[in-house]
């Protein structure tokens, strides 16, 4: 847990955009995770439901494993379905046939970060591994390609709140609101730049990282 200063107002401003905006939504679904006017049974895509479209993404990876559109979506209805660890094994698959993919390397990261969180509880032992894999793949896309908004979003959110390294969330925030200034992140990255300001301003603020370690600024 980072010590000394924290930040309070950041506290609840990461529950909301970790809800909000580290997880994708999927064509057709509100901002309430439904899908269309009847969740999960009549979506958006010509009536179809959520089981048959992600069943038809799997089909077509399954006939061309080098679908990489079809595996990028797939790796979203696994995510939505809870399978963290079938949705990141497509982002490394689509890494495997192209090692460019700043996006399938940023929600990679994402995923990773997802998965400590989530391991806070059952496996603490493998938070402090999970979330440095996790900037380790978001510097990755970044390096891949330095003007992929999403990555600065994400590895924002992930310096600030494990790390305490506000300068450095700062500057993703702000390079992000520059090349997405609608993008879908915009909102809460206009929100987050303020409290990480506020934080370098000297405003004491606590944070809610995975765990009650110290890590060391990056």
């Amino acid at each position: 847990m980072l010590t000394g200063v924290g930040i309070l107002a950041f506290l609840a401003l990461v529950a909301v955009v970790l809800a909000a905006a580290l997880t994708d939504r999927l064509p057709g679904q509100t901002a309430s995770g439904n899908t269309g006017p009847a969740a999960g049974s009549s979506g958006s895509e010509g009536g179809l439901s959520v089981e048959a479209r992600r069943q038809r993404l799997e089909d077509a990876v399954a006939a061309n494993p080098d679908d990489l559109a079809s595996r990028l979506l797939l790796a979203r209805y696994l995510e939505a379905d809870g399978d963290l660890v079938a949705a990141l094994r497509q982002y490394d698959e689509v890494l495997a046939r192209n090692p460019r993919s700043a996006e399938a390397e940023a929600q990679a990261g994402r995923i990773l970060y997802l998965t400590a969180r989530a391991a806070v509880d059952r496996s603490p032992a493998d938070v402090d591994a999970l979330v440095a894999r996790a900037v380790s793949r978001l510097d990755q896309a970044l390096e891949i390609d330095p003007q992929y908004p999403d990555a600065r979003y994400f590895r924002a959110i992930v310096v600030a709140n494990e790390y305490g390294d506000f300068a450095r969330a700062q500057g993703d925030l702000q390079r992000y609101l520059i090349a997405a200034p609608q993008g879908q992140f915009a909102e809460s990255a206009r929100g987050l730049l303020a409290q990480v300001t506020s934080a370098l301003d000297g405003t004491p603020l606590p944070t809610a990282p995975t765990t009650p370690t110290t890590r060391p600024r990056r």
